[in-house]
This record gives C-alpha cells, structure tokens and sequence, in this order.
C-alpha cells in the first residue's frame, strides 16, 4: 500500500441551530461529549491527534473536554458552514491526506475511519461513504489535501461540502462494499436534532 502523509480534523464549528439552546458538539453520549468522541476515534486511526475546526473562536468547553495540547485551526474566510472549517484544515495542516469528520457523528469509530483510508487509490481525490438512503456523506471522509486545495479556488463560499464532490474525482463505497466487521451504518449516524439525539439509546 501507498505510504502517505494522514492528519485528519473534527469540524465542530456549526451553530447547531436544529439541536436547541445546547451545542451538540458537548451533548453527551455514553458519558463522553460528542466532540471527544469523533476527536478519539480519529486519534486512534491515524496515530495523530486530530485538528479542531471550531470556527473563528474556539469555544473554551471545547478546550474544558479535549486534550490540553489540542490543535485549532481557524476557519477560512470566504467560506461558510463546514466548508470554512474545511478550507482552514486543508490551509493549515501539512499532510498528502485529509480525513474530514463532522463533530455529530458520535457511533464513528477507527475502523471504519482506516478501512475508509484503504479503499483510497493514486488516481482518485477523495474517497466518501454513501449512507444507506443513498446520499453521499463528505463529512466523513478522505480527501486528497492539494487536490481539495485548488478544487475550493472554484466554489462559491456560500456552497455546501457536497458542491466540492463536483469537482474531484471521488471513489464512493456503501455498506455493500464494507467487510464483515465494519458497520458504515451505524458510523454514519449522525445528530441533528434532539430528538435524533434521544433515539441514540433506543
């Protein structure tokens, strides 16, 4: 296999206005915040803790649940939503690769993360999990950092993550495409809403 350079980031600066007054990044599953929970699966994959995106100013909670050492890097102006935290890891971390993880995606766990990063290939730029209704999810997924770099040049800031899919050459794998031991389902499950929240434990 390919040796390359991997780093990863928990995009974590959204203003979760469909959760309610709380931030979702701090909402507690199985006792551990969200954030925690995306930012130790990552950890484990890579070998590398990863960056945080948490918008122009990183919230102190964030600093209170993560790692004293941990790394924030800022959002890049021009952009909107998860494509500014985005932009600002591809900017600011040095890496061939680049695993982009929304911070509501609290079943994500290393192995998906590493079967993910096998399935990348030399001639494609990114690799994303379609989840089970069909839609492509890239906020869970790799990409490659140069090539992502000169691809954001051509999108509109005001653009979702899935514009940036229209203009890379993306490998898409589904659950058909998964080994016995690695449940994409449940590592797609991701939190929008309280009652989303709620139906974690059901």
């Amino acid at each position: 296999m390919t040796e390359w350079r991997d780093r990863s980031v928990v995009l974590a600066g959204g203003d979760s206005t469909r959760f309610g007054e709380r931030d979702k990044a701090l909402a507690r599953v199985d006792g551990t915040p969200m954030v925690r929970r995306v930012y130790d699966a990552l950890t484990d994959a890579i070998g590398t803790p990863p960056a945080v995106a948490a918008g122009p100013t990183p919230p102190a909670a964030y600093r209170r649940v993560l790692p004293a050492d941990a790394q924030f890097v800022p959002d890049a102006d021009g952009y909107a939503g998860p494509l500014a935290g985005l932009a600002g890891a591809v900017r600011s971390l040095d890496a061939d690769w680049l695993f982009a993880a929304a911070t509501d995606l609290p079943r994500l766990d290393a192995a998906t993360v590493t079967w993910l990063a096998d399935e990348r290939t030399a001639d494609c730029d990114a690799v994303v999990p379609v989840a089970a209704d069909g839609v492509p999810q890239p906020l869970c997924a790799w990409y490659r950092r140069t090539t992502v770099a000169d691809a954001l040049a051509e999108v509109a800031g005001a653009a979702g993550p899935r514009a940036l899919l229209d203009r890379l050459d993306v490998r898409r794998v589904t659950s058909a495409d998964t080994p016995a031991t690695i449940s994409l389902d449940a590592a797609l499950t991701n939190v929008n809403t309280r009652d989303e929240f709620g139906a974690l434990d059901r």
